[in-house]
C-alpha cells in the first residue's frame, strides 16, 4: 500500500515535504539553530507591532503592489506546475506503435530511440525474426510468435533495415506530432 501511495505524483510530494521538514527541524534543533529562529520570529513579530509616524493606510497603499506582484507570482508558478508532464503527455511518453503488423517498443536514451523491440499483434509476446529464405544472398525474414504460433509477417528485406525504417517512422510521427494519436 505505501508502494501505491508513494508512486501518486500527490502522494510522494507530500511525503517528501514531510521527510524533509522533518530532517530539518532535527538538524536546526541538533545544531542549535532554534534559539536564534525563535529570536527572529520574536524581532520580526515586534516590528510589525512597533507604532510609526507613517500612517497606516500608506503602508497598506505601498503594500498592495507587493502583494498582487507574490499572487501573480504563485498564479504563474502553480499555472507551470499543474501543465507538467504530470497533465500534458511529452513526446517521451510515446514508446509503443504498431508498423507493418508487428507492435514495436521502445524507450529513449539521450533523445535518441533505443531498444527497438517487436512483439506479437495478437497476445504482445516478444518476436524475433528468422530467415524465411532458402538462399543466403536473399534478404527476406519472417516472425512467427512462440506463444500463440501466429504468422504475423513476412518482409523481403533484413531485420537491420525493417528496424531503420520502422525508426523512421517513429521519427516522422514525433516531428509531425501525430504520435498523440496512437500513444
Amino acid at each position: 500500500m505505501l508502494k501505491s501511495i508513494w508512486k501518486d505524483p500527490v502522494w510522494g510530494a507530500v511525503i517528501a515535504t514531510g521527510i524533509a521538514t522533518a530532517v530539518g527541524a532535527i538538524g536546526t534543533y541538533s545544531l542549535g539553530f532554534w534559539p536564534a529562529i525563535s529570536a527572529a520570529a520574536a524581532s520580526a513579530w515586534q516590528f510589525l507591532l512597533a507604532s510609526t509616524q507613517v500612517r497606516i493606510w500608506v503602508l497598506v497603499v505601498l503594500a498592495l503592489p507587493l502583494i498582487l506582484l507574490l499572487f501573480l507570482i504563485v498564479i504563474v508558478i502553480w499555472g507551470l506546475w499543474s501543465n507538467s508532464s504530470v497533465n500534458q503527455p511529452t513526446w517521451t511518453t510515446y514508446t509503443t506503435d504498431t508498423f507493418f503488423g508487428l507492435r514495436w517498443r521502445w524507450r529513449y536514451v539521450d533523445g535518441s530511440i533505443d531498444r527497438l523491440n517487436t512483439f506479437c499483434p495478437h497476445c504482445d509476446y516478444q518476436v524475433f525474426p528468422q530467415r524465411a529464405s532458402a538462399y543466403e544472398v536473399i534478404d527476406r525474414i519472417a516472425f512467427k510468435c512462440d506463444s500463440c504460433h501466429q504468422s504475423v509477417g513476412t518482409f523481403d528485406e533484413s531485420y537491420y533495415q525493417l528496424q531503420g525504417k520502422t525508426e523512421r517512422f517513429i521519427q516522422q510521427k514525433l516531428r509531425n506530432n501525430t504520435w498523440q494519436a496512437t500513444a
